[in-house]
Order: structure tokens, then C-alpha cells, then sequence
């Protein structure tokens, strides 16, 4: 399908109730991924806004932005170097500048419009001209009538499909943020040809705690500014926050990723042991459904690939004996389609985590996650998640390798 795309650049986007919103989260999270002093192309720059905002905060020592006209604002005329393009038309290779960073926000979606097959030519050539390729683009399940639309639609299955394909060279891929648009959510990637290996020069970002609840809408972890000043009190009764779990969301600062953290305060070496041989066995199980560890380091404790959705989902916790008295029929449905490619008919309301003591699930935009579970001493037996008689997975004792980063 070939759709016709506006050959001037799109005034007033910022003005725009939508965009106006969300772009200082945006613009936060690009200033947290984008290591300082970077060189950086802003392909869609539209009014110079973002390149502007990376070059006053230090993430950007140079931005060229790249439209299909001049539109910077006044102020950004003198410090962002303007060249035009049509990333639908253009010699790419020509065209495009290597760069440390390049991003492409929002611009994607109207070039698969155009023809798919440019789309996926465009992050080809992108990703082999930069460390770091950083795109966000329109959801099919956007409110509307878009052409684009149509043209994910007849290409692929589902967006996810969509961005396995796009992004299938990039050896690295993470989901930096989720943020409102005509009624869904964009996701904005941080994309790399080759992978980043972290350097371990940390920056925590914000600390988090969890509460003591037990409906999943009344779980997700709670930011706080300091460990013992927190906007709830901290204890054990229902609705306080935990005292003994810890979590942070950290950035390296060398290569841009995002890692999230937990630590247990009572955590022993065994039990870390314990908890990555059930992570490896999970990995292979359900793939990228399971939040990617990392590895284990003080004083931060278990890391993992960040996902913004793990912040903003709505956890179902198991514990001992299962958790269909926690959860309506209702939720269930909503919440729990399928993990992984095995399929659910109906609820899980038979579901069982054996001898598994803290062990979570969050719902994304991908499918079902897992997140955060520990195991104390006095449960070392198998476990088995089953739905009804169907057992679904089963973890063997036995011992790992602790990875260290």
C-alpha cells in the first residue's frame, strides 16, 4: 500500500494538546540516556524544541536537525545546524551524517505510510551510522483514521510484530519509556547494531519501594526521594511500604542504558544463586517475557534490563499458595491472555507458584513480564506454575553461575 505523506513540516505539533504533554517526559528520558557531550542528528526536528533542550542540559555538544523545511524556533536558529530531508526520497547514505547519536521521534510511522520496505531501510542505515539510534512511532491502536495505520495493518500482525521486524538488526533494544497518544501508547526505543555492555559507572535516577498490598492495582512501586523519608509510612500492614525491599532505577552513564535494581535486605548469597537459576530457566522458557537479569553487584543487588512498563504496570503478586481470592474473574481476563505462546483459555484462576515466595507479574505492552521474586531458606523444593492440571513451568533444583556486571 502507498500513501501520500505532506511534503512540508508539521507546524505548531507542539502546541498540540498530545505532544505539549508529554514532551518533557520525553525530553527527561533523553537527557538520561544520551551520554553527555554527544554529537547528535535530530531527524523530525520540527521547531528545534528537543535538540535545544539536549544541548542546554549537556547530553548534546552539537545538534544538526533534519526536516523537510526550516521551522526551528528564532532561539535555535544560531545553535542547531538545519539541513533538509525526506527520509522517504533521500539517498540515505548521502544524506544522513554518521553521528553518536541519531534520533528519529515520531517520523517512522509516515515513512512505513510510505512504503514499508523504506522503513526498514531507514533503521538499517541508521544503525550502522551511529552508537546510539533512538526512534519512538505511532501505535496502530491509535485513535483515527491515518494511512499509516492502514499500512501496519496490511504489513504485519501487530506491533510487535511491526518492531520485530524494523529493529531485527539491532543487537541491542530497550524500551526507555510509554507515554499517552490518541488514546494508546508510543514507546520510545533505544537501539543499538551492536551491544552495549555495561561499564559500571552508575547514576541512580530514583529509588523505589513497594507496598504492602494485595489487589494488583494497589502494587506498583512508589518513588521516594530518600530510603527513610517516604511519601507513606513504612512498615508491614497493608498499604505501607515495605521496609527490607529496595529497588532503583539506575543509568550507566557511558552507554546510555537504563538498568533497574532490586535488593532484598536479607538476601544471602545462596539465595541469589537460587533466584538466578530460576531466572535462566525462565529465559528459556518465555524469551522476552521475562524481565532480561543482568547480574548481581553491591551495594545495588540483582540488575536488570530497565522497562518502563515495569514502573506503570499493574503487578499480580503469587504467594504460597496462588491467587485467585486476590483477583476478580474480570481482571483475570484482562490481565492474563497468554504467557508466552501458550494460550489461555479463561482466567488463570487455578494458577500455582509452589515454594516461591515473592514472585510477581506485570502486563506490557509486549505481553506478560515477570519481575521480581525471591526465595527463602526454608523453601529449596521444586516449584511448578500451573493452570489447572497443565503445568506450564517447573523449575528443578540445582545451581548456577552468579553472573557478575
Amino acid at each position: 500500500m502507498i500513501v501520500k505523506v505532506t511534503k512540508r513540516a508539521q507546524r505548531g505539533y507542539y502546541r498540540m494538546s498530545g505532544p505539549r504533554h508529554t514532551l518533557p517526559s520525553r525530553i527527561e528520558t533523553l537527557q538520561q540516556i544520551i551520554p553527555a557531550g554527544s554529537k547528535v542528528v535530530d531527524i523530525g526536528c520540527n521547531n528545534g524544541a528537543i535538540g535545544l533542550a539536549l544541548l542546554n542540559s549537556g547530553a548534546a555538544s552539537t545538534v544538526i536537525g533534519m526536516d523537510l523545511e526550516n521551522i526551528l524556533k528564532p532561539k535555535c536558529q544560531d545553535r542547531i545546524e538545519f539541513r533538509p530531508i525526506n527520509v522517504n526520497i533521500c539517498d540515505l547514505e548521502e544524506d544522513i551524517p554518521a553521528s553518536d547519536v541519531i534520533l528519529l521521534l515520531n517520523v517512522l510511522h509516515h515513512t512505513v505510510g510510505h512504503s514499508p520496505q523504506r522503513a526498514r531501510d531507514v533503521v538499517n542505515c541508521l544503525l550502522g551510522k551511529c552508537v546510539t539510534l533512538i526512534i519512538d512511532m505511532g501505535s496502530p491502536k491509535e485513535r483515527g483514521r491515518r494511512g499509516w495505520k492502514r499500512a501496519i495493518n496490511a504489513e504485519w500482525s501487530g506491533q510487535c510484530a511491526m518492531w520485530a521486524d524494523l529493529f531485527r538488526n539491532a543487537k541491542f533494544r530497550q524500551r526507555v519509556l510509554a507515554y499517552p497518544q490518541n488514546g494508546s501508547k508510543r514507546i520510545m526505543w533505544h537501539l543499538s547494531a551492536c551491544d552495549k555492555p555495561l561499564s559500571g559507572d552508575f547514576h541512580v535516577l530514583q529509588r523505589y519501594r513497594r507496598p504492602a498490598a494485595i489487589r494488583p492495582s494497589s502494587k506498583g512501586l512508589v518513588a521516594v526521594d530518600d530510603w527513610n523519608h517516604a511519601p507513606r509510612p513504612i512498615g508491614k500492614k497493608l498499604n505501607q511500604l515495605v521496609p527490607y525491599a529496595r529497588f532503583r532505577k539506575i543509568v550507566d552513564r557511558q552507554t546510555g542504558v537504563l538498568v533497574f535494581s532490586k535488593r532484598y535486605r536479607h538476601e544471602t548469597a545462596t539465595d541469589v544463586i537460587r533466584e538466578w537459576s530460576i531466572y535462566d530457566r525462565l529465559t528459556a522458557e518465555f524469551g522476552d517475557h521475562i524481565v532480561s537479569p543482568i547480574g548481581y553487584t553491591d551495594p545495588y543487588g540483582f540488575l536488570y534490563l530497565f522497562d518502563h512498563e515495569l514502573l506503570t504496570g499493574a503487578p499480580i503478586h503469587f504467594r504460597y499458595g496462588g491467587w485467585r481470592h486476590y483477583v476478580k474473574d474480570s481482571e483475570n481476563r484482562q490481565l492474563i491472555r497468554k504467557i508466552a505462546n501458550t494460550e489461555i483459555d479463561g482466567p488463570l484462576v487455578s494458577a500455582r507458584v509452589k515454594n516461591a515466595t515473592d514472585f510477581q507479574i506485570v502486563q506490557t505492552t509486549t505481553g506478560l513480564r515477570f519481575i521480581d521474586f525471591n526465595v527463602l531458606k526454608r523453601h529449596r523444593k521444586n516449584w511448578v506454575l500451573k493452570n489447572g492440571r497443565k503445568p506450564l513451568l517447573q523449575i528443578p533444583n540445582g545451581c548456577a553461575v552468579l553472573p557478575t556486571t
